[in-house]
C-alpha cells in the first residue's frame, strides 16, 4: 500500500508517520531515521532543498512497492507542485491531517525557541511570549490552514484523535483492531505544561493577533493537557 500524509507544520504528523509507516512499510521507515542521503520518506521534499534533489528523493522513495509519505504544506512552491501531483497520482490513500490552530501555534512558538524540541519536557517558563512574535506564528498559521485546505484527501484526521497505534490504524485503513498486531515501539508525544497564568498570556496574545488579522478567534484547545493535567 501507499500512503501520502499531507499536513502543515507543527501538526504531529512525524508521530503518526512513524505509526503507519511501522505497519506499512517498517523498512522505509529505519531509512529514515538514519537520514540517509538516498532515501527520507517522512518528508522526501523540503523547500529549503534544491529543485534537484527534491526531484530524486521523490522518485527514489516511489521506486519502493510499498511507502509512507509526508508532505508539509509549507514546503509546496511552484517547483515543488509537480512532485506533490506525482505522489498524489500514486498513492492508494490520502491522508489530511489536521491540529488545533491554537495548539499548532503554541508548538510553531516553542519551536522557533527551542532547537532541541521533541519528545521530552519543554522549560516553558523560558519562552519569550512578546507579541510580536507571537503574531508572526499566528500569520503563519492561518496561512498554512488555508493552503491545507486546498489539498486532495481521501480520509480527514485530527490530531487530538490519534490516541495509540493499533487504533490509529484500524481508524485510517479500516481494519478491526483485533486483526492488527501491538506495535512493539511506543512513541511519546510531546511533553509541554504550562503555567495558567502563562497559558493564559499566550491565548490573549492570539485572540489579539486573530482579530488584527479580521479571523475567527480559535477555540477547542486542549487546555487540560497544556497545563498538565492528562
Amino acid at each position: 500500500m501507499k500512503i501520502l500524509i499531507i499536513t502543515s507544520n507543527r501538526s504531529g504528523s512525524t508521530f503518526l508517520y512513524e505509526v503507519l509507516a511501522g505497519y506499512i512499510a517498517p523498512d522505509q521507515r529505519a531509512w529514515t531515521r538514519k537520514h540517509t542521503d538516498r532515501m527520507r520518506f517522512d518528508e522526501p521534499f523540503k523547500e529549503s532543498l534544491s529543485k534537484l534533489r527534491n526531484t530524486n528523493n521523490v522518485n527514489d522513495c516511489l521506486t519502493q512497492s510499498r511507502w509512507v509519505i509526508k508532505i508539509l504544506v509549507d514546503d509546496i512552491n511552484p517547483d515543488t507542485s509537480p512532485l506533490l501531483l506525482k505522489l498524489i497520482r500514486e498513492s492508494d490513500l490520502i491522508v489530511k491531517l489536521w491540529r488545533n490552530p491554537a495548539e499548532r501555534t503554541i508548538s510553531r512558538l516553542i519551536a522557533k525557541q527551542d532547537n532541541n524540541y521533541g519528545p521530552k519536557g519543554v522549560d516553558t517558563e523560558s519562552i519569550n511570549i512578546d507579541y510580536e512574535l507571537v503574531k508572526r506564528q499566528v500569520h503563519d498559521t492561518i496561512n498554512s490552514v488555508s493552503r491545507l485546505e486546498s489539498q486532495p484527501s481521501d480520509i480527514e484526521v485530527d490530531y487530538s484523535d490519534l490516541k495509540y497505534p493499533r487504533q490509529i490504524v484500524s481508524d485510517i485503513l479500516g481494519i478491526p483492531k483485533q486483526k492488527i498486531p501491538p506495535m512493539q515501539e511506543v512513541f511519546p508525544k510531546n511533553s509541554v505544561i504550562f503555567s495558567i497564568e502563562k497559558l493564559t498570556a499566550i491565548r490573549d496574545l492570539m485572540d489579539r493577533a486573530c482579530d488584527e488579522y479580521s479571523q475567527p478567534r480559535w477555540e477547542g484547545m486542549d487546555w487540560n493537557r497544556y497545563l498538565g493535567k492528562k
